[in-house]
């Protein structure tokens, strides 16, 4: 497992144990229906987002680090709204593409012209 997934994991993990400890204290204080939300939210449209759609739809052929998706998927959201979920990644990755591109083609040792020779 690379350092990468390793911290995704982790923070995932984090912020269930934060919307379960959440959820427990609405409930404990009485506001069920509150309660009762935040359960069905985390468990229907958090974790079919997490685990259906989001490799359905940002990692299909693409091999991106995952804190790319991440801060591409954040900043999408914050600039664009719902469509930031997926223009944000989209944009990255086009941006690593062109990078490839320009390293591929304007920066490799140019292997084709002859050798200088030392007369």
């Amino acid at each position: 497992m690379t350092r990468d997934r390793i911290t995704w994991i982790a923070l995932q993990t984090l912020s269930v144990i934060a919307g379960v400890w959440f959820a427990i204290w609405l409930f404990a204080t009485g506001h069920t229906l509150k309660g009762g939300f935040l359960v069905v939210w985390g468990v229907i449209a958090v974790s079919s987002v997490d685990n259906l759609l989001r490799p359905l739809f940002i990692r299909r052929g693409v091999r991106m680090p995952t804190i790319l998706v991440f801060f591409g998927t954040l900043g999408g959201m914050l600039a664009f709204g719902l469509i930031g979920l997926f223009t944000g990644p989209l944009v990255i990755t086009g941006c690593l593409f062109l990078l490839e591109v320009a390293r591929r083609d304007f920066f490799r040792a140019d292997d084709s012209q002859p050798a200088a020779r030392a007369d």
